[in-house]
Formats: structure tokens, C-alpha cells, sequence
């Protein structure tokens, strides 16, 4: 299981995101996380359930997030869902902000309660 939370920024590795190179929003990075939420506890519904489930969920808590509207042109939302293999541990979305061009970006669009 991950253990990113909103507003940690991070370098992308290999195609899964298993281990990332977290690093301060300010240096160079490609991805924010900006939010997590927690899938229902069913059975399985197939990978395309859970990935329209994350694209959805993630998409809707963007602007309570970010207090930004989504952007499509520039920005690009990822839901890192659970996979069926890790469905019994696992239940968590991390919904995460990439620029759409997979590159370099610095700075934080995650609003940081406290």
C-alpha cells in the first residue's frame, strides 16, 4: 500500500508507482497527489469498474482540493486504483496531478489543511 498523502510531490518511476522518489513540491517533480479516497468494501467489479470509479472520484474532489477548476489542456488526472490482486488489502484511490506532457513542474496546487 502506498503511503503518499495530499500534497506530496514525487518523481514517476517505471509504469507502476509502487516506489516513487518523493521530493519537496518547490524542487522539479511530475506528480502531486491531491487527494485519496477509499473504495466500497465488495467484491471485486473488474478493473474497468474501479478505473471508471477513480477516474470519477478523482475528477470530483479536483476543486475542493486544488480550488482550482480542472484544466485538461495543461493538466492530466491519474487514478492509481487498487488492483484485483491487492483488492483484499488495498481499497485506497490516490487521485494524482501530472502536466499533461509528463514533464517537469514546480510548486504545490494542493490546498494543505492545517
Amino acid at each position: 500500500m502506498l503511503r503518499l498523502s495530499p500534497g506530496d510531490c514525487f518523481l514517476l518511476g517505471a509504469d507502476e508507482i509502487e516506489v516513487v522518489d518523493a521530493v519537496p513540491c518547490a524542487d522539479d517533480h511530475q506528480a502531486e497527489v491531491f487527494a485519496i479516497f477509499d473504495l466500497a468494501a465488495t467484491e471485486w467489479p473488474g478493473a474497468a469498474s474501479i478505473a471508471q470509479i477513480a477516474k470519477s472520484g478523482c475528477l470530483d474532489r479536483f476543486r475542493n482540493a486544488t480550488g482550482h477548476v480542472f484544466d485538461p489542456v495543461h493538466m492530466a488526472i491519474t487514478g492509481y486504483a487498487p488492483s484485483e490482486r491487492s483488492w483484499k488489502d488495498d481499497r485506497r484511490v490516490l487521485c494524482v496531478l501530472t502536466a499533461h506532457n509528463s514533464g517537469l513542474v514546480r510548486g504545490q496546487v494542493t490546498r494543505r489543511s492545517r
